[in-house]
């Protein structure tokens, strides 16, 4: 036959406000002994609420708390009676004990959760007791949308570290709801610390989600953060609004104000996208001075550059540009604009004005190498004759020459001033190729003659004499008789080019001065292999 249940009488003990106190430990030490006895474990959870000693309620709890739940058969009940008595309880450390014992059941009551929560809002909880509730919650294997929106509501006006914890908890959730998005966009207020916001807001940008309430935030944060990554995620997040127009002046905004130059870059990329007007954005190019900036725009303007109007005022740029563009810039630049300089004479002339205004050689070179290869020589033959007038980099002018070099100059009459120019400079690597180049021009050109004639006059090197001689003997040449004396007096040159200028100068009208040098050289000793017809 079974030993009688203990259960009737340890509940009415228990529950009676009559029983003395010793005699309900005494039936708390039997209780505790017969444990196993069915429906003993319901019988003490039952018991709770009406306990008024605060002594026997402990022991209660505690009994009750080390219990292994699966010998319970009514689990809500139990938990039931755990949150009941943590509601009525005054003593911390008791409190904190509950709350542990809560946090071993979080998983199976999905009131356990809430309930915590919601101890966050009430002052007064002390660091173990908030450190036991943080820690509960954040065993849960998922969190819930109930459990999120309670732990943001908890902590609006607690402190920071809290506020952090139920962002993190909220964050949690694999999809991001529209009351969570909601609630989580009330930490964007300037009050919450920058870190804090700046989690917000990439939370929000990962789940793509931007509350109607967190517009006129975001606008705040793009203006006024002193944060630049808050503000750089704030400008992501607007992009994924309806696009309007209060939006692409908030962008154009901030792509001309913000003081970090990657933003107003970033805005900058961004502009052309939301605005719609791709010949405003490249407008900006002209009186945008941060060259990340110029850079994100070229890069934005890349799908548009098909509009004229965009091409002119990238061109437009390019010459108004207080520091010539370098780098990644000037390659873009170059990308947009050299397609068309062999049909679009505005853009052409801007290459060529931007290449003057460089002031590094490589810089010069970079935008020949582009430019060159899209256009025909004799199209820019005078353009490329100026830059290389201008050019004192060995290496550029090189570049230069080498495209000019077969032009002919009786079609291009800007080349006759560069290679006479050339030619009589001492110091250049050209002469001789610019004296074999103006020979087919000589007879019509007084300045090819007058350049052939300085150097017939001044120069020893037999090859260049030769060349320009070769020129200055032409039947329609306008000859002078003191260069063709020049060449007869000097010892060093080549017999043959010596005894050509004295067959020359012979045939011309000599004045008295002139015919008495040429008996005096033709005197000399150096004139003994010459032979005067």
């Amino acid at each position: 036959m079974p030993p009688p249940s203990l259960v009737p009488l340890v509940t009415q003990v228990l529950a009676s406000p009559t029983a003395e106190p010793a005699m309900r430990r005494q039936v708390l030490l039997l209780a505790q002994q017969n444990l196993h006895q069915a429906g003993m474990a319901e019988a003490l959870v039952a018991s709770v609420p009406s306990l008024r000693d605060s002594e026997v309620r402990k022991a209660v709890i505690g009994l009750i708390s080390d219990l292994d739940t699966s010998r319970f058969t009514d689990l809500p009940g139990f938990y039931s009676a755990l949150l009941e008595a943590l509601a009525r309880e005054e003593e911390r450390d008791f409190r904190a004990a509950l709350i542990g014992r809560l946090a071993d059941g979080i998983g199976q009551d999905a009131r356990i959760a809430p309930a915590l929560v919601a101890l966050l809002a009430k002052s007064g909880l002390d660091d173990t007791e908030t450190e036991a509730v943080v820690s509960a919650i954040g065993r849960l294997p998922q969190v819930d949308e109930a459990t999120a929106l309670a732990a943001l509501a908890a902590v609006r006006t607690r402190d920071a570290q809290q506020q952090e914890w139920a962002i993190h908890l909220a964050s949690r959730r694999p999809e991001l709801s529209a009351p969570v998005a909601e609630a989580l966009a009330g930490f964007l207020e300037p009050r919450t610390p920058a870190p804090l916001r700046l989690g917000v807001l990439r939370r929000l940008h990962q789940a793509r989600i931007i509350p109607a309430a967190a517009r006129p935030v975001l606008e705040r944060i793009l203006r006024e953060d002193p944060d630049v990554a808050a503000r750089a995620e704030a400008l992501d997040l607007l992009i994924l609004l309806p696009r309007d127009p209060a939006i692409a002046a908030l962008i154009a905004e901030t792509a001309g104000r913000d003081a970090d130059p990657a933003l107003r870059a970033r805005a900058t990329g961004l502009l052309s996208e939301v605005s719609g007007t791709p010949v405003d954005s490249a407008r900006r190019l002209a009186s945008e001075p941060d060259p990340a900036v110029r850079t994100s725009l070229l890069a934005a303007l890349r799908a548009h550059v098909r509009d004229p109007a965009v091409r002119l005022a990238v061109a437009h740029a390019f010459t108004a540009a207080l520091v010539p563009p370098d780098g990644d810039e000037a390659g873009l630049f170059l990308d947009l604009l050299t397609p068309y300089a062999s049909r679009e004479a505005t853009l052409r002339e801007a290459l060529f004005t931007g290449c003057r205004a460089a002031p590094r050689p490589h810089q010069r070179a970079r935008i020949l190498a582009a430019v060159v290869p899209k256009v025909r020589i004799a199209d820019v033959a005078d353009q490329l004759a100026d830059l290389f007038a201008s050019e004192s980099d060995t290496e550029v002018r090189s570049t230069l020459f080498a495209q000019l070099k077969p032009l002919s100059v009786a079609r291009h009459p800007r080349l006759v001033a560069a290679w006479c120019g050339e030619l009589i400079e001492p110091s250049s690597p050209f002469r001789l190729d610019c004296a074999g180049a103006l020979l087919a021009g000589v007879e019509e050109s007084p300045e090819i003659q007058t350049a052939f004639a300085e150097i017939l006059l001044r120069d020893t090197d037999r090859a260049l004499v030769r060349t320009c001689l070769d020129g200055y003997l032409k039947p329609r040449v306008t000859r002078q008789a003191e260069p063709l004396l020049a060449v007869i007096e000097a010892q060093d040159l080549e017999t043959g080019s010596r005894q050509r200028a004295l067959d020359a100068v012979v045939k011309l009208p000599l004045n008295e001065a002139e015919q008495q040098r040429l008996a005096g050289i033709l005197a000399g000793p150096g004139a003994t292999t010459l032979k005067r017809a």
